[in-house]
């Protein structure tokens, strides 16, 4: 099994860079300057730029020394890495790179600079909303005196959910467009 660290790790970093430097219309061209000025700037956070930043390395760190060691065999460099050449440990830290990468590729899509306390306080919101339309529906149930059907409550707890998150579509839906 061959891994392209090219395209399943160095573009999956290059592109966050690019929406983090057009999203605070940043200058550098690198992806590392890119990524640095994005942090400087507060369009990404600290810790997820830090991270980005030490997955940006590894992987290509972990081609360079993959391509040089190619090349002082006498064969040709490639992007193409199989990783049980690695160790226990290098494999790991390219996992974990890999999840940062995932992470920050989401974040930066949906128009979240960092997985942080704006999408835990909307995760806290939907489920408040799904027990409130809960509550609301069992309090409708003891009024009918337990008459209306077993499938009234969860319906009432996912309309809640739904209506809860629809108040932000508009706020959050720009950010997402080309």
């Amino acid at each position: 099994m061959q891994l392209d660290l090219r395209h399943k790790g160095g573009v999956p970093v290059v592109d966050p860079g690019r929406i983090y430097t057009l999203r605070g219309t940043l200058e550098p061209v690198n992806t590392r300057a890119r990524l640095t000025a994005a942090i400087a700037a507060g369009a990404v956070s600290a810790s997820g730029g830090a991270d980005l930043l030490y997955a940006c390395d590894l992987m290509a760190n972990l081609s360079l020394a993959h391509q040089a060691e190619r090349i002082k065999r006498g064969n040709k460099p490639t992007n193409c890495l199989d990783p049980f050449v690695l160790s226990d440990f290098e494999r790991s830290h390219l996992r974990d790179a890999f999840v940062v990468v995932k992470t920050m590729q989401t974040a930066a899509g949906s128009g979240k600079a960092a997985l942080g306390w704006p999408i835990f306080l909307e995760l806290i919101t939907t489920v408040c909303a799904g027990i409130a339309g809960a509550g609301v529906a069992l309090l409708l149930n003891i009024a009918a005196r337990r008459r209306l059907p077993k499938w009234v409550m969860p319906v009432a707890a996912g309309l809640g959910m739904t209506i809860s998150n629809g108040h932000t579509w508009f706020e959050r839906t720009p950010d997402c467009l080309p």
